[in-house]
């Protein structure tokens, strides 16, 4: 009876023993629930387990600041440093906030079960300012002396191709700091949201960490630079200029053109001087007024006109400016020299093309020509030979005609009408002069005019029908 009573005894106090522990473990476990995180709990793999709140926060954030980042730069790694060296934290109130919503909630700790709560968080990157400037300058990547300074792109003339070109940029190894920054952000960034107490973040150095050139091929000025001086070359080649000198012409073509180019890299221009020297000597070659003039007589002696003040002459500024023109539009044209004075017609150097009036002063005769053909051949009366009546002897050119004309000179009192006048020079002209009683011969001595060529009516009616402004006179 006893032993029957003593078992029951020990029976009682093995179960109040067992509900003393069961009920202290309970106590200790909501003791543990309240106050700290509970067993099993991880974070990204961290484990957290019975750890309060502060003591979490440390864990983390110790773990996030000692996380490596790596530069590899040619398959050699050049560079690391931790998030703490690169100024990156955690944001330790919104962490905290996480942690305790980790903590509040309520579930049974089964010591011995097998389940573990491993908890995925969004966490808020923090960045200390002017820190990871200071960590990521060039000199943390070894010996920037080594480092080649990257190359503008630039045009240049190809002689192969007879185009201007770009030369594209050369990328040197200098590092841009804010590449470099906003590259290991951006993977900064990417790590954390995968797993902000991951391993080594690695990052390559590749082309899009060097400083680049200033001026890169494809930028807008470079290739509006580039068009534009091709487009200038492609003008200035495809230019030629046939000057016509009646049916004679003179071409310019694109092989004296090109000899003119002054090709440089960025710039393509006119030799001014080759042009000028190019007008100046069309001029020595076509001109031929107030030059000494050859000239055949109707009666077949060859003599020379001194005073020629009849022909062509061509502008040099004019033509120059002309000629510039023409080769920046990059014009294909044909077209006469500009000229300062143009005679009547004219086919290369012939600038009378037989259509002339020549006045033999010495014979007294006169002569008109029209497309080498002769029209009449007169006798005429001209200036009384003296120094202040003679007619003038040269080369001139009608400068009009008029019918009828008032002829007046208060200097040398005379007041004439005629029907026909045709002037040439300083007041001196062809007319008409029905007080003269005959006409040739030696009647000029005696009854000369004051300068004027006098014909008979009916013979100055027929060349007033021939000549027009500008048609050529010689007189000799």
């Amino acid at each position: 009876m006893e032993k029957k009573k003593k078992g029951k005894r020990i029976v009682i106090i093995c179960l109040v023993t067992a509900a003393v522990v069961f009920l202290g473990f309970m106590g200790f476990h909501e003791y543990m629930d309240y106050t700290r995180i509970g067993c099993k709990t991880r974070i990204y793999g961290q484990d957290i387990s019975w750890k309060t709140v502060d003591e979490a926060v440390q864990i983390v954030e110790n773990r996030f600041a000692q996380r490596r980042i790596s530069y590899t730069e040619n398959g050699t790694e050049v560079y690391s440093l931790s998030m703490a060296e690169a100024g990156c934290t955690l944001n330790e109130e919104v962490l905290r906030q996480k942690l305790n919503a980790i903590k509040d909630r309520k579930k049974f700790c089964t010591v011995f079960a097998e389940k573990i709560y491993d908890y995925v968080m969004n966490y808020q990157l923090d960045e200390q300012e002017g820190q990871m400037t200071a960590a990521l300058t060039e000199d943390h990547f070894g010996d920037s002396t080594r480092r080649q300074t990257s190359q503008d792109a630039y045009i240049r003339y190809d002689n192969e191709t007879r185009q201007y070109v770009i030369v594209d940029a050369v990328l040197g190894t200098h590092i841009d700091s804010a590449a470099m920054e906003e590259k290991t952000r951006e993977a900064i960034a990417a790590a954390v949201q995968e797993n902000p107490l991951g391993g080594q973040i690695d990052i390559i150095i590749d082309e899009n960490f060097y400083q680049k050139a200033a001026v890169q091929g494809d930028q807008a000025e470079l290739t509006q630079q580039l068009t534009g001086l091709n487009e200038k070359l492609s003008k200035y080649r495809q230019a030629a200029i046939t000057y016509t000198f009646g049916q004679t012409t003179e071409v310019l073509d694109q092989t004296v053109i090109e000899g003119w180019l002054k090709i440089g890299d960025t710039s393509v221009e006119l030799d001014t001087e080759a042009v000028k020297s190019y007008v100046s000597d069309l001029g020595t070659k076509y001109n031929t007024i107030y030059n000494p003039r050859s000239f055949h007589t109707s009666l077949g002696a060859d003599i020379t006109i001194e005073n020629n003040e009849y022909g062509y002459w061509i502008d040099n500024d004019g033509e120059y400016q002309q000629l510039l023109q023409n080769i920046e539009n990059g014009d294909v044209v044909s077209r006469d020299p500009v000229y300062s004075h143009e005679g009547f017609n004219r086919n290369g150097r012939d600038d009378l093309m037989g259509n002339y009036v020549e006045v033999d002063l010495n014979t007294q005769q006169l002569w008109l020509y029209r497309d080498g053909q002769l029209i009449t051949n007169t006798g005429i009366v001209s200036g009384l030979p003296t120094p202040e009546r003679e007619t003038y002897r040269g080369a001139y050119f009608i400068a009009y005609k008029e019918s009828p004309a008032n002829l007046t000179s208060e200097e040398n009192g005379y007041d004439v009408q005629v029907q026909y006048w045709m002037p040439f020079v300083y007041g001196q002209g062809l007319h008409d002069a029905t007080w003269q009683s005959s006409f040739g011969g030696d009647r000029y001595k005696t009854n000369g005019s004051h300068g004027c060529v006098n014909l008979p009516k009916d013979q100055a009616a027929l060349i007033f029908e021939y000549v027009d402004a500008g048609f050529p006179i010689i007189l000799y």
